[in-house]
């Protein structure tokens, strides 16, 4: 169980497979962008955090906060592609 409080500050890193809305568990269990929203709007109400941030390293991970509701407050997010974009961690970019 997690112990924080309404003064805690969290880091929520979430790296692996996604796509539009959905961010996949070890290819068999999905996280769609409204359960996110949901869990997140809990935590929120129950006083879980003070601020969180929350870092999406999937492919179409900007996607997974399109269901954030004004119940999840006091949440930035850093996410590592747009809609359509893939996020590859084995391709290079030499011109970078």
């Amino acid at each position: 169980r997690l112990h924080s409080g309404p003064h805690s500050k969290l880091l929520l890193y979430m790296a692996g497979h996604g796509g539009d809305g959905f961010f996949k568990f070890r290819d068999q269990q999905e996280l769609t962008s409204a359960e996110l929203s949901v869990s997140l709007s809990q935590m929120a109400l129950q006083q879980r955090y003070g601020e969180l941030l929350l870092l999406l390293d999937t492919c179409q991970a900007a996607t997974l906060t399109d269901s954030f509701s004004a119940t999840v407050r006091n949440v930035v997010s850093l996410a590592a592609s747009a809609r359509g974009e893939n996020s590859y961690s084995r391709d290079t970019d030499s011109g970078l």
